[in-house]
């Protein structure tokens, strides 16, 4: 094999495997910021976004202020299309799930809240409880306003 040959696999090779270690980089920078998938919901509608991660959990808190009504079964749909999936009939585990929600809101009295499944636990080590439904929508203001409050993580 000729020296330019040579020369010509092993350049081909650097930018194959440089390729492959930005697709890599790409693919594993989305879970960087978990629940991030929603500053694509109703974009323009957005009016605050928090996201706070670090290496031990973190949340996300995105408000918007509807021109319309945001409707359950929309919000539903994007979380389920996003890998959350909707708990119809959550079980014993709600009780911290709520314990994440009054931490940051008080008591949610007359809100519509929808439960959410993400591939991420909550976790209280004194207590000894953690759960995977730590994503949730809250529906305020007559269906116009929506919170999403996603805590991962310690507790």
């Amino acid at each position: 094999m000729r020296i330019e040959q040579k020369r010509g696999i092993v350049s081909s090779m650097k930018k194959y495997f440089l390729a492959v270690a930005i697709l890599g980089a790409m693919i594993s920078c989305s879970k960087i910021s978990p629940g991030s998938f929603w500053t694509n919901f109703r974009n323009p509608e957005m009016i605050s976004t928090e996201i706070n991660n670090g290496p031990y959990g973190g949340t996300t808190e995105i408000h918007w202020k509807g021109k319309t009504e945001i409707t359950r079964g929309e919000v539903v749909q994007f979380a389920e299309m996003n890998g959350w999936k909707f708990v119809r009939k959550p079980d014993s585990g709600l009780s911290f799930s709520n314990q994440i929600l009054e931490r940051r809101f008080g008591k949610m009295e007359n809100k519509s809240i929808q439960y959410f499944k993400s591939d991420l636990l909550t976790i209280d080590e004194d207590q000894g409880l953690e759960t995977q439904i730590n994503g949730f929508a809250i529906i305020t203001s007559q269906n116009h306003q929506l919170i999403i409050y996603h805590h991962w993580g310690d507790f």
